[in-house]
């Protein structure tokens, strides 16, 4: 096709299957990756052709190449990573806290119930895992 834009193909938000990161395609061909609270974490410019997209980071980070599948999803040239449009943003993280004195903190996101319980049991505290009353989605 020639002249066309391929760029159009890949206009939006696009997810990953297992990572809590987003990927959104600008129309002026910028793009940014976003964490569960619509943070950019990567900025940059796209490039696309008729096989898949390009990525240019603004920082040092090298240039990302996401080949388009049979099936519509974008794959991470040397990963197993595969990205797949999405209409939000929704986190799948499950959230641990600890507990200590009354007070709750916040330590962190991982991404299995079997990853937060094995982390809160391993705390100095043996604080208690909670399920992900702390996890957003938008």
């Amino acid at each position: 096709m020639d002249g066309y834009d391929y760029l159009n193909d890949y206009i939006g938000l696009w997810g990953y299957y297992d990572i809590d990161l987003w990927l959104r395609v600008h129309e002026d061909s910028t793009f940014e990756f976003v964490n569960s609270e619509d943070e950019a974490i990567y900025t940059g410019t796209a490039d696309a052709d008729e096989y898949g997209m390009d990525l240019y980071f603004d920082d040092d980070t090298p240039q990302m190449r996401l080949d388009l599948s049979v099936s519509g999803d974008l794959l991470e040239v040397g990963s197993s990573d595969a990205l797949h449009p999405v209409d939000a943003i929704v986190s799948r993280a499950t959230c641990f806290e600890k507990k200590r004195a009354g007070d709750q903190w916040r330590c962190g996101f991982l991404p299995t119930p079997s990853s937060w319980t094995a982390a809160c049991a391993a705390l100095p505290e043996r604080a208690a895992a909670t399920t992900p009353t702390c996890a957003t989605g938008r």
